[in-house]
Protein backbone atom coordinates (compact mmCIF):
# COMPACT_ATOMS: atom_id res chain seq x y z
CA UNK A 1 0.00 0.00 0.00
CA UNK A 2 1.42 3.60 -0.76
CA UNK A 3 3.07 5.37 2.21
CA UNK A 4 1.08 8.43 1.62
CA UNK A 5 -2.51 6.56 1.26
CA UNK A 6 -5.29 6.50 3.67
CA UNK A 7 -4.21 3.73 7.21
CA UNK A 8 -5.74 0.53 6.56
CA UNK A 9 -6.10 -2.47 8.54
CA UNK A 10 -5.42 -6.09 7.33
CA UNK A 11 -6.69 -9.01 9.24
CA UNK A 12 -6.80 -12.90 8.02
CA UNK A 13 -10.22 -13.66 6.77
CA UNK A 14 -10.37 -17.26 6.95
CA UNK A 15 -13.93 -18.01 5.86
CA UNK A 16 -13.81 -19.98 2.36
CA UNK A 17 -16.36 -17.56 0.86
CA UNK A 18 -13.96 -15.46 -0.80
CA UNK A 19 -14.57 -13.64 -4.22
CA UNK A 20 -12.08 -12.07 -6.23
CA UNK A 21 -12.82 -10.19 -9.45
CA UNK A 22 -10.26 -9.86 -11.88
CA UNK A 23 -10.32 -6.57 -13.12
CA UNK A 24 -8.90 -6.29 -16.94
CA UNK A 25 -8.69 -3.66 -20.17
CA UNK A 26 -7.20 -6.87 -22.09
CA UNK A 27 -7.96 -10.10 -23.46
CA UNK A 28 -6.70 -12.32 -20.78
CA UNK A 29 -5.08 -15.11 -23.09
CA UNK A 30 -2.95 -12.57 -25.12
CA UNK A 31 -0.11 -14.31 -26.76
CA UNK A 32 1.89 -10.83 -26.42
CA UNK A 33 0.52 -9.87 -23.26
CA UNK A 34 2.81 -10.67 -20.20
CA UNK A 35 1.81 -8.95 -17.91
CA UNK A 36 -2.31 -9.98 -18.30
CA UNK A 37 -0.82 -13.45 -18.67
CA UNK A 38 0.46 -13.71 -15.14
CA UNK A 39 -3.09 -12.28 -14.32
CA UNK A 40 -4.89 -14.93 -15.44
CA UNK A 41 -2.49 -17.43 -14.09
CA UNK A 42 -2.79 -16.00 -10.80
CA UNK A 43 -6.68 -15.92 -11.40
CA UNK A 44 -6.50 -19.67 -11.98
CA UNK A 45 -4.17 -20.24 -8.51
CA UNK A 46 -7.08 -18.62 -6.69
CA UNK A 47 -9.90 -20.86 -8.76
CA UNK A 48 -7.95 -24.05 -7.03
CA UNK A 49 -7.81 -22.60 -3.63
CA UNK A 50 -11.15 -22.62 -3.47
CA UNK A 51 -12.32 -19.26 -4.06
CA UNK A 52 -15.04 -17.78 -6.48
CA UNK A 53 -13.21 -15.87 -9.34
CA UNK A 54 -15.05 -14.01 -12.21
CA UNK A 55 -12.67 -11.92 -14.79
CA UNK A 56 -13.89 -8.86 -16.47
CA UNK A 57 -11.67 -8.11 -19.46
CA UNK A 58 -11.83 -7.06 -23.28
CA UNK A 59 -10.41 -8.18 -26.70
CA UNK A 60 -8.30 -5.62 -26.69
CA UNK A 61 -4.57 -7.52 -27.61
CA UNK A 62 -1.06 -5.77 -27.92
CA UNK A 63 -1.12 -6.41 -31.48
CA UNK A 64 -4.33 -5.53 -32.04
CA UNK A 65 -3.71 -4.46 -35.73
CA UNK A 66 -0.68 -6.75 -37.09
CA UNK A 67 -1.88 -9.15 -39.31
CA UNK A 68 -0.08 -12.14 -38.75
CA UNK A 69 -1.08 -12.07 -34.61
CA UNK A 70 -4.28 -14.26 -34.27
CA UNK A 71 -7.56 -12.78 -33.02
CA UNK A 72 -9.16 -13.44 -29.81
CA UNK A 73 -12.09 -14.98 -31.15
CA UNK A 74 -9.34 -18.04 -33.15
CA UNK A 75 -7.56 -18.07 -30.04
CA UNK A 76 -10.91 -19.26 -27.90
CA UNK A 77 -11.58 -21.62 -30.93
CA UNK A 78 -8.16 -22.88 -30.56
CA UNK A 79 -8.94 -23.41 -26.75
CA UNK A 80 -12.12 -25.40 -27.67
CA UNK A 81 -13.83 -22.91 -25.49
CA UNK A 82 -17.30 -22.63 -25.96
CA UNK A 83 -19.52 -19.67 -25.45
CA UNK A 84 -22.60 -17.13 -25.03
CA UNK A 85 -22.36 -13.49 -26.52
CA UNK A 86 -25.30 -10.79 -26.08
CA UNK A 87 -24.75 -7.35 -25.78
CA UNK A 88 -21.01 -7.14 -26.86
CA UNK A 89 -20.08 -9.31 -24.28
CA UNK A 90 -18.83 -13.07 -24.71
CA UNK A 91 -19.27 -15.34 -21.62
CA UNK A 92 -17.97 -18.40 -20.43
CA UNK A 93 -16.49 -20.45 -17.45
CA UNK A 94 -13.18 -21.93 -17.74
CA UNK A 95 -10.64 -23.40 -15.29
CA UNK A 96 -13.59 -22.54 -12.72
CA UNK A 97 -13.73 -18.85 -13.75
CA UNK A 98 -16.25 -17.18 -14.74
CA UNK A 99 -15.15 -14.53 -18.11
CA UNK A 100 -17.14 -11.78 -19.35
CA UNK A 101 -15.05 -9.99 -21.91
CA UNK A 102 -16.35 -7.08 -24.13
CA UNK A 103 -15.44 -6.89 -27.70
CA UNK A 104 -13.66 -4.44 -28.56
CA UNK A 105 -13.32 -5.56 -32.54
CA UNK A 106 -9.14 -4.56 -33.75
CA UNK A 107 -8.59 -2.17 -30.74
CA UNK A 108 -5.35 -2.30 -28.40
CA UNK A 109 -5.60 -2.07 -24.67
CA UNK A 110 -5.28 1.72 -24.45
CA UNK A 111 -7.31 2.73 -28.13
CA UNK A 112 -10.78 0.82 -27.32
CA UNK A 113 -10.48 3.72 -23.87
CA UNK A 114 -10.63 6.30 -26.13
CA UNK A 115 -13.93 4.79 -27.45
CA UNK A 116 -16.72 6.44 -25.13
CA UNK A 117 -19.36 3.95 -25.94
CA UNK A 118 -16.67 1.10 -25.40
CA UNK A 119 -15.74 2.66 -22.10
CA UNK A 120 -19.36 3.23 -20.77
CA UNK A 121 -20.87 -0.75 -21.70
CA UNK A 122 -17.84 -1.95 -19.72
CA UNK A 123 -17.84 0.37 -16.92
CA UNK A 124 -21.81 -0.41 -16.51
CA UNK A 125 -20.84 -4.48 -16.86
CA UNK A 126 -18.64 -3.70 -14.01
CA UNK A 127 -21.06 -2.08 -11.86
CA UNK A 128 -23.38 -4.60 -12.11
CA UNK A 129 -20.50 -7.33 -11.13
CA UNK A 130 -20.04 -5.34 -8.41
CA UNK A 131 -23.74 -5.41 -7.25
CA UNK A 132 -23.99 -8.94 -7.86
CA UNK A 133 -21.19 -10.53 -7.34
CA UNK A 134 -20.16 -8.83 -4.55
CA UNK A 135 -16.04 -9.40 -5.12
CA UNK A 136 -14.01 -8.94 -1.18
CA UNK A 137 -11.36 -8.54 -3.53
CA UNK A 138 -10.29 -6.69 -7.14
CA UNK A 139 -7.16 -8.03 -8.62
CA UNK A 140 -6.37 -5.34 -11.04
CA UNK A 141 -3.90 -3.38 -13.30
CA UNK A 142 -3.17 -0.11 -15.03
CA UNK A 143 -2.74 3.43 -14.11
CA UNK A 144 -3.90 5.68 -16.31
CA UNK A 145 -7.48 7.58 -15.90
CA UNK A 146 -10.20 5.00 -17.13
CA UNK A 147 -8.22 2.88 -14.63
CA UNK A 148 -7.75 4.74 -11.69
CA UNK A 149 -12.08 5.57 -11.87
CA UNK A 150 -12.44 2.10 -11.97
CA UNK A 151 -10.57 1.13 -8.79
CA UNK A 152 -12.43 3.99 -7.23
CA UNK A 153 -15.53 2.47 -7.92
CA UNK A 154 -14.49 -1.21 -6.72
CA UNK A 155 -13.91 0.53 -3.69
CA UNK A 156 -17.25 2.52 -3.25
CA UNK A 157 -18.54 -1.13 -3.42
CA UNK A 158 -16.99 -2.03 -0.23
CA UNK A 159 -13.99 -3.98 -2.16
CA UNK A 160 -10.39 -4.09 -1.91
CA UNK A 161 -8.27 -3.67 -4.61
CA UNK A 162 -5.41 -5.49 -5.06
CA UNK A 163 -3.11 -3.51 -7.69
CA UNK A 164 -0.59 -5.74 -9.72
CA UNK A 165 2.59 -3.74 -10.42
CA UNK A 166 4.28 -5.86 -13.73
CA UNK A 167 6.68 -3.21 -15.36
CA UNK A 168 8.14 -0.27 -14.76
CA UNK A 169 5.52 2.28 -15.50
CA UNK A 170 4.29 3.37 -11.84
CA UNK A 171 7.05 5.02 -10.39
CA UNK A 172 4.30 8.08 -9.57
CA UNK A 173 2.73 7.93 -5.93
CA UNK A 174 -0.85 9.19 -7.88
CA UNK A 175 -1.14 5.94 -9.81
CA UNK A 176 -1.84 4.23 -6.11
CA UNK A 177 -4.41 6.51 -4.83
CA UNK A 178 -7.29 3.76 -4.72
CA UNK A 179 -4.60 0.49 -4.14
CA UNK A 180 -5.37 -1.18 -0.72
CA UNK A 181 -2.82 -3.50 -1.66
CA UNK A 182 0.13 -3.40 -4.17
CA UNK A 183 1.97 -6.70 -5.61
CA UNK A 184 4.99 -7.15 -7.32
CA UNK A 185 6.41 -10.50 -9.53
CA UNK A 186 9.84 -9.18 -7.71
CA UNK A 187 11.70 -8.15 -4.50
CA UNK A 188 13.65 -6.10 -6.72
CA UNK A 189 10.64 -3.85 -7.76
CA UNK A 190 9.40 -4.30 -4.85
CA UNK A 191 12.41 -2.27 -3.33
CA UNK A 192 12.45 0.08 -6.27
CA UNK A 193 8.86 1.05 -5.59
CA UNK A 194 10.03 1.94 -1.62
CA UNK A 195 13.01 3.77 -2.54
CA UNK A 196 11.52 5.92 -5.02
CA UNK A 197 8.45 6.80 -3.94
CA UNK A 198 7.53 5.20 -0.97
CA UNK A 199 4.97 2.72 -2.04
CA UNK A 200 5.14 -0.35 0.14
CA UNK A 201 4.51 -3.84 -2.10
CA UNK A 202 4.09 -7.62 -1.59
CA UNK A 203 6.85 -9.88 -4.40
CA UNK A 204 5.75 -12.66 -5.13
CA UNK A 205 6.93 -15.37 -7.99
CA UNK A 206 6.37 -14.92 -11.21
CA UNK A 207 3.43 -17.48 -11.78
CA UNK A 208 2.88 -20.06 -14.02
CA UNK A 209 0.55 -22.41 -15.77
CA UNK A 210 2.74 -25.25 -16.77
CA UNK A 211 0.21 -26.75 -18.68
CA UNK A 212 0.09 -24.02 -21.31
CA UNK A 213 3.93 -23.83 -20.96
CA UNK A 214 5.65 -27.25 -20.45
CA UNK A 215 5.95 -29.12 -23.53
CA UNK A 216 6.68 -33.32 -22.70
CA UNK A 217 7.92 -33.65 -26.20
CA UNK A 218 11.00 -31.61 -27.28
CA UNK A 219 13.42 -31.58 -30.06
CA UNK A 220 15.31 -28.68 -28.99
CA UNK A 221 17.03 -26.81 -32.26
CA UNK A 222 16.63 -23.17 -32.17
CA UNK A 223 18.37 -20.39 -30.53
CA UNK A 224 15.15 -18.33 -29.69
CA UNK A 225 14.96 -14.49 -29.43
CA UNK A 226 11.46 -13.09 -28.39
CA UNK A 227 10.13 -9.80 -28.98
CA UNK A 228 12.63 -8.30 -31.01
CA UNK A 229 12.14 -4.64 -29.61
CA UNK A 230 14.65 -1.74 -28.55
CA UNK A 231 13.88 -2.33 -24.80
CA UNK A 232 14.48 -6.16 -25.26
CA UNK A 233 17.67 -5.71 -27.15
CA UNK A 234 17.48 -6.03 -30.58
CA UNK A 235 20.26 -3.75 -32.10
CA UNK A 236 22.70 -6.07 -29.69
CA UNK A 237 20.49 -9.49 -31.06
CA UNK A 238 20.70 -8.17 -34.46
CA UNK A 239 24.25 -7.85 -34.15
CA UNK A 240 24.99 -11.38 -32.17
CA UNK A 241 22.27 -13.13 -34.82
CA UNK A 242 24.96 -11.52 -37.73
CA UNK A 243 28.13 -12.80 -36.49
CA UNK A 244 26.53 -15.90 -35.06
CA UNK A 245 24.85 -16.67 -39.04
CA UNK A 246 28.32 -15.43 -40.54
CA UNK A 247 29.97 -17.97 -38.26
CA UNK A 248 27.99 -20.89 -38.01
CA UNK A 249 25.16 -20.79 -40.66
CA UNK A 250 24.30 -24.24 -39.17
CA UNK A 251 23.02 -23.06 -36.20
CA UNK A 252 19.37 -22.39 -36.37
CA UNK A 253 17.50 -19.19 -35.32
CA UNK A 254 14.16 -18.24 -34.40
CA UNK A 255 12.80 -14.79 -33.51
CA UNK A 256 9.67 -14.65 -31.99
CA UNK A 257 7.35 -11.09 -33.34
CA UNK A 258 5.57 -9.66 -30.34
CA UNK A 259 5.58 -5.82 -29.64
CA UNK A 260 8.71 -6.20 -31.90
CA UNK A 261 8.03 -7.96 -34.94
CA UNK A 262 10.34 -9.12 -38.35
CA UNK A 263 10.57 -5.42 -39.36
CA UNK A 264 12.02 -3.64 -35.84
CA UNK A 265 14.76 -6.62 -36.76
CA UNK A 266 15.32 -5.67 -39.82
CA UNK A 267 15.25 -1.65 -39.57
CA UNK A 268 18.12 -2.96 -36.86
CA UNK A 269 20.40 -4.81 -38.75
CA UNK A 270 19.96 -1.86 -41.32
CA UNK A 271 21.60 0.60 -39.01
CA UNK A 272 24.27 -1.36 -38.55
CA UNK A 273 24.74 -1.66 -42.37
CA UNK A 274 23.79 -5.61 -42.87
CA UNK A 275 20.79 -7.56 -43.94
CA UNK A 276 19.90 -10.62 -42.01
CA UNK A 277 17.44 -11.98 -44.25
CA UNK A 278 20.48 -13.08 -46.38
CA UNK A 279 20.88 -15.91 -43.92
CA UNK A 280 18.55 -18.48 -44.25
CA UNK A 281 19.13 -20.04 -40.84
CA UNK A 282 17.27 -17.40 -39.21
CA UNK A 283 13.15 -17.86 -39.26
CA UNK A 284 10.68 -15.45 -38.33
CA UNK A 285 7.71 -16.62 -36.28
CA UNK A 286 4.71 -14.87 -34.95
CA UNK A 287 3.59 -15.08 -31.76
CA UNK A 288 1.56 -18.32 -30.79
CA UNK A 289 -1.25 -18.77 -28.25
CA UNK A 290 0.81 -21.24 -26.24
CA UNK A 291 4.07 -20.54 -25.13
CA UNK A 292 4.74 -24.14 -24.95
CA UNK A 293 5.14 -24.52 -29.14
CA UNK A 294 8.08 -22.11 -28.35
CA UNK A 295 9.88 -23.90 -25.93
CA UNK A 296 9.74 -27.15 -27.66
CA UNK A 297 11.85 -26.02 -30.27
CA UNK A 298 14.21 -24.11 -28.31
CA UNK A 299 17.56 -25.07 -27.13
CA UNK A 300 19.09 -21.64 -25.94
CA UNK A 301 16.93 -18.50 -25.10
CA UNK A 302 18.48 -15.04 -25.65
CA UNK A 303 17.20 -11.81 -23.22
CA UNK A 304 19.74 -9.15 -23.67
CA UNK A 305 17.13 -7.00 -22.36
CA UNK A 306 18.43 -3.36 -22.27
CA UNK A 307 15.98 -2.08 -19.39
CA UNK A 308 15.76 -3.21 -15.82
CA UNK A 309 13.46 -5.82 -16.40
CA UNK A 310 11.02 -6.01 -13.42
CA UNK A 311 11.30 -9.96 -13.25
CA UNK A 312 11.27 -11.45 -16.62
CA UNK A 313 8.19 -14.12 -17.43
CA UNK A 314 10.38 -15.48 -20.62
CA UNK A 315 13.06 -16.51 -18.38
CA UNK A 316 10.87 -18.71 -16.58
CA UNK A 317 8.92 -20.22 -19.33
CA UNK A 318 12.36 -21.32 -20.84
CA UNK A 319 13.87 -22.76 -17.84
CA UNK A 320 10.51 -24.71 -17.20
CA UNK A 321 11.11 -26.65 -20.68
CA UNK A 322 14.92 -27.20 -19.91
CA UNK A 323 15.77 -24.36 -22.26
CA UNK A 324 19.14 -22.90 -21.14
CA UNK A 325 18.69 -19.20 -20.52
CA UNK A 326 21.14 -16.48 -21.45
CA UNK A 327 20.36 -12.66 -20.00
CA UNK A 328 21.64 -9.56 -19.41
CA UNK A 329 20.66 -9.75 -15.46
CA UNK A 330 19.47 -6.13 -16.09
CA UNK A 331 16.90 -6.13 -12.97
CA UNK A 332 15.10 -8.37 -11.16
CA UNK A 333 16.26 -11.48 -13.69
CA UNK A 334 18.75 -13.03 -11.60
CA UNK A 335 16.37 -12.80 -8.88
CA UNK A 336 13.97 -14.85 -11.16
CA UNK A 337 16.50 -17.41 -13.15
CA UNK A 338 17.32 -18.13 -9.38
CA UNK A 339 20.81 -19.81 -10.37
CA UNK A 340 20.02 -21.32 -13.98
CA UNK A 341 21.29 -20.41 -17.31
CA UNK A 342 24.01 -17.81 -17.78
CA UNK A 343 24.66 -13.76 -16.79
CA UNK A 344 26.21 -12.10 -19.29
CA UNK A 345 26.69 -8.05 -19.56
CA UNK A 346 25.77 -5.87 -22.43
CA UNK A 347 28.45 -3.44 -23.66
CA UNK A 348 27.94 0.14 -22.04
CA UNK A 349 26.56 1.45 -25.74
CA UNK A 350 23.68 -0.99 -25.57
CA UNK A 351 21.09 1.87 -23.89
CA UNK A 352 17.99 2.51 -24.68
CA UNK A 353 19.23 5.77 -26.51
CA UNK A 354 21.20 3.65 -28.63
CA UNK A 355 20.30 3.14 -32.54
CA UNK A 356 23.05 1.37 -34.35
CA UNK A 357 23.79 -2.46 -33.14
CA UNK A 358 27.17 -2.86 -30.94
CA UNK A 359 30.08 -3.74 -32.41
CA UNK A 360 31.26 -7.50 -33.57
CA UNK A 361 34.09 -7.85 -31.15
CA UNK A 362 31.27 -6.62 -28.00
CA UNK A 363 29.19 -9.45 -29.03
CA UNK A 364 31.35 -12.37 -28.84
CA UNK A 365 30.76 -13.75 -24.97
CA UNK A 366 27.28 -14.52 -26.09
CA UNK A 367 28.17 -15.50 -29.53
CA UNK A 368 30.72 -18.14 -27.90
CA UNK A 369 28.72 -19.84 -25.42
CA UNK A 370 25.76 -19.94 -28.09
CA UNK A 371 27.72 -22.03 -29.97
CA UNK A 372 29.64 -23.97 -27.17
CA UNK A 373 25.95 -24.84 -26.04
CA UNK A 374 25.16 -26.11 -29.27
CA UNK A 375 28.10 -27.99 -29.87
CA UNK A 376 29.03 -29.29 -26.17
CA UNK A 377 26.44 -32.15 -25.37
CA UNK A 378 27.77 -32.74 -22.15
CA UNK A 379 27.35 -28.72 -20.66
CA UNK A 380 24.35 -28.01 -22.80
CA UNK A 381 22.77 -31.19 -20.77
CA UNK A 382 24.13 -30.05 -17.27
CA UNK A 383 22.59 -27.14 -17.95
CA UNK A 384 19.59 -27.89 -19.09
CA UNK A 385 19.48 -30.23 -16.12
CA UNK A 386 20.17 -27.14 -13.67
CA UNK A 387 17.15 -25.28 -15.63
CA UNK A 388 14.30 -28.26 -15.01
CA UNK A 389 15.46 -28.05 -11.21
CA UNK A 390 14.95 -24.70 -10.84
CA UNK A 391 11.56 -24.82 -12.35
CA UNK A 392 10.15 -27.00 -9.25
CA UNK A 393 10.19 -23.67 -7.16
CA UNK A 394 7.69 -22.55 -10.43
CA UNK A 395 5.05 -25.44 -9.75
CA UNK A 396 1.83 -24.31 -9.40
CA UNK A 397 2.05 -26.56 -5.75
CA UNK A 398 4.34 -24.35 -4.46
CA UNK A 399 3.27 -20.91 -5.44
CA UNK A 400 -0.74 -21.03 -5.74
CA UNK A 401 -0.50 -21.09 -1.66
CA UNK A 402 1.24 -18.39 -1.70
CA UNK A 403 -1.53 -16.44 -4.10
CA UNK A 404 -3.94 -17.92 -1.97
CA UNK A 405 -2.85 -16.70 1.17
CA UNK A 406 -1.67 -13.19 -0.45
CA UNK A 407 -5.68 -12.66 -1.14
CA UNK A 408 -6.97 -13.72 2.17
CA UNK A 409 -5.36 -11.18 3.98
CA UNK A 410 -6.00 -8.53 1.75
CA UNK A 411 -9.66 -8.37 3.29
CA UNK A 412 -9.31 -4.77 4.27
CA UNK A 413 -10.56 -2.06 6.33
CA UNK A 414 -10.42 1.60 5.56
CA UNK A 415 -10.44 3.57 8.40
Amino acid sequence: MAAHSRAAVFFFAMHDDLSILTLLPQFPFDPSGGAVRCMDTISRFLASSDTRVTTLGTFATERAKSSTASSPKDILRAMNLSHQSAGGFLRFRHSEIDYILLDTGDHDPISWQKDAALRAAFDRELTKILDSFRPRVVHTFGAGPPELARQKICRDHGAAVALSVRNNAYFDPTYFEHADSVLTPSQFLSDQLRSRIGVESVALPVPMNFTDIFSPAREPVFTTFINPSIDKGVFFFARLAEELSRERPDIPIMVVESRGTAGTLAAAAKAGNFDLARHQNIMISPGVPNPRDIYAVSRVLLAPSIVEETAGRVLVEAIINGVVPIASGKGGMTETMRGAGFILPLPASATMDSRTPPSAAEVTDWKDLVIRLCDDEPFYQQHSAKAKQTADFYREENLAPMYADYFRTIQTRVC
